[in-house]
Order: C-alpha cells, then structure tokens, then sequence
C-alpha cells in the first residue's frame, strides 16, 4: 500500500486549479492558542497549492471565547474578522480591475 500525503493527491487531479484566483479566508479556532498554527502551516500550503488567492491576515477564535449560547461577545474578535474581510475585499477587487 503506497502513501501520500494530501498535496501528493492533490498534484495529479484537476483540483490542482480548483481555486484560481479566488480569494479566501482562513479562520480557525480552537482550545489552546497553538491551534492558531493550524491556519498558518496546514490551510494555507493547501490554498496557495490549490492557487487560491490567501490574505496576509487569519483569524483565530479560542473556545473560551465563545459563551453558553455560543456567541462571541469579544470586540477585538469582530475588528479582526472586519480587518479580514476588508482585505478580502480590497484583493477581489484588484483581481475583478486587472
């Protein structure tokens, strides 16, 4: 039995385009704040493969964040999802004018 990692199938199938100049977001969470490595080295190899446009900026949300009802009351959470979002915006832009 031959194994390959997930880029090793990705490279022979039509998927390698899947995500040409389109532009995502990576937004992670977690419980402990080394799960923020996770979007950094695991998603964004994978996106950049896959030719996706990837923004600079990611966000991370721990699970302490989030509140019985499952809400997030935390504002600096909301001005880096709005700090992605603008970035996401400004690079579809760009990409829509060239």
């Amino acid at each position: 039995m031959k194994l390959i990692g997930l880029s090793g199938a990705l490279a022979g199938s039509k998927t390698a385009n899947a995500l040409k100049d389109k532009v995502t977001g990576v937004v992670t969470l977690g419980g402990s704040d080394k799960h923020f490595l996770v979007g950094e080295h695991q998603l964004k190899p994978i996106l950049t493969f896959l030719k996706a446009v990837v923004p600079v900026g990611n966000v991370f949300v721990h699970n302490d964040l989030f509140d019985e009802n499952n809400n997030i009351s935390n504002e600096d959470y909301y001005r880096r999802m709005h700090k992605l979002a603008d970035e996401m915006i400004f690079l579809q832009n760009a990409l829509a004018n060239r």
